[in-house]
């Protein structure tokens, strides 16, 4: 029986797991499972077929409608509230386009109304239609160019340029009496002395040693002035090679005066080796008296007349009265040392009602402070800064002061019109400022009392 078993079992054909005889497998499959077959995966996508699902316009979900009611809530916070001045300007010019038509076509009616009076006017109006066009072909570099420049003039630093064009033409004289001053004729011989060396344009006298307490000005006009003083004066050439040869006068004498005559701009060199300090001298001194004794007592020889070339009393500049010294220069080094032997002794040709101890010394080199004149604090360029720095030095009080100023020209002031910044105008802070009565017995009153009735006095004399 055992054998039987074994021989069907022997007989039987064997299965597979995918339930087919192992021994009826077709070739061609069994070779699938031997190797491994290279699978094109970008072809598999390429042939694969997509469902596209169309979603109807009218439908929309409702998360979409939620998110924009979100979105119009934000831009509605985010938008600033409109302030009452920009509501009231959107108010009123709503209608700014219609107002600005009609204004358009009420002046092109005027235009043709004008036209039907005037014929004339068409070939007017045609040629400066030619000469329109032809503006316009131009480039608008040149606009542009033009509105650069006005903008430039409009802000400009005053540079006092006129002033010193004037300095470079001026020459100063010193020690001139106050006599000439008195009279026309005194006055023109003073001006002919000058007018050899070429034509004048204006002279001013300055430094006048007034005796009562009204202006300058005014003294000069009244002829109110000590007799005996001196005065300095401010003579313009017109033509500037003129200035420079006048200064050949110095050391002259006018009017038995000793002349001291240098240029403004070009002064004369000063040399300390030359010059000598005198010190103690009274507060009403004059140069005259200086010129006269030094002249006499350091001569080194018989012949020796003008040995002196300049003498400079210090003085204050709102009295006009000395400060007690002096500057002598000489010509030679020989006289200086002849002048330090009178040290100690008294001025014999002096003025004055007591005579002092002169004291003299050596002028040495002092090394002076150089003040800041604000010309760094501007933005200058370095061509500025020179004229500036050359302003402060030459130029008057007032033109010193202004002088390197931001100038912004504009209209031209009218007469009653406010002024920012004076008594009279605006003020400084905006409030409108008023000038402040003057007092009855303040001294600006009392000066101008005291002229009107010189004027009266002198009116009635005539």
């Amino acid at each position: 029986m055992a054998k039987k078993g074994s021989n069907k079992q022997e007989q039987e054909p064997k299965v597979s797991i995918f339930g087919s005889k192992s021994g009826s497998l077709d070739s061609s499959l069994s070779s699938l499972f031997t190797r491994p077959t290279q699978i094109n995966n970008k072809a598999l996508i390429a042939q694969k077929q997509r469902t596209i699902v169309e979603i109807p316009k009218g439908e929309t979900s409702s998360e979409d409608e939620d998110e924009k009611m979100e979105d119009e809530e934000q831009e509605q916070k985010e938008t600033p509230k409109l302030d009452k001045k920009s509501k009231k300007q959107q108010e009123e010019n709503y209608d700014l386009e219609a107002k600005y038509m009609t204004k358009i076509l009420q002046e092109e009616a005027k235009e043709e109304a004008e036209r039907v009076k005037n014929p004339a006017m068409e070939d007017v109006e045609s040629s400066s239609d030619s000469d329109d066009e032809d503006d316009e072909s131009k480039p608008k570099e040149t606009t542009e160019s033009t509105t650069t420049t006005n903008t430039k003039a409009a802000k400009t630093v005053d540079l006092k340029t006129v002033e010193l064009e004037k300095a470079e033409r001026t020459v100063f004289v010193g020690n001139v009496p106050s006599s000439i001053i008195s009279t026309k004729k005194a006055t023109k011989q003073f001006k002919n002395i000058f007018k050899e060396f070429g034509p004048i344009d204006s002279v001013r006298f300055r430094s006048l040693n007034i005796t009562s307490n009204m202006p300058r000005k005014a003294a000069f006009i009244s002829k109110s002035f000590k007799d005996g003083e001196t005065v300095n004066a401010y003579i313009v050439f017109k033509n500037k090679p003129d200035s420079l040869k006048a200064v050949k006068l110095n050391g002259s004498i006018f009017a038995d005066h000793h002349l001291r005559v240098d240029h403004l701009t070009h002064p004369l060199k000063q040399d300390n080796k030359l010059s000598i300090f005198v010190g103690n001298l009274d507060f009403e001194e004059h140069e005259e008296s200086l010129w006269v004794y030094f002249n006499e007592k350091c001569k080194v020889n018989s012949d020796d007349t003008n040995i002196v070339s300049n003498v400079r009393i210090i003085r204050d500049s709102k009295t006009s009265f000395g400060k007690g010294f002096a500057i002598v220069q000489f010509i030679d080094s020989n006289h200086v040392d002849k002048a330090l032997l009178l040290n100690g002794k008294k001025l014999s040709v002096s003025n004055a009602k007591k005579q002092r101890d002169l004291r003299i010394s050596r002028c040495k080199n002092t090394v002076q402070l150089q003040r800041s004149n604000g010309v760094s604090k501007g933005n200058y360029t370095d061509k500025q800064k020179t004229i500036i720095g050359r302003g402060k030095k030459l130029l008057n009080k007032s033109d010193r002061n202004s002088i390197g100023r931001l100038v912004v020209e504009g209209e031209r002031s009218k007469r009653g019109e406010k002024v920012r910044g004076i008594k009279n105008g605006i003020g400084a802070k905006g409030g409108v400022g008023k000038k402040k009565p003057r007092h009855a017995n303040s001294r600006a009153s009392k000066r101008s009392q005291e002229f009107k009735k010189r004027q009266m006095e002198a009116a009635a004399a005539k």
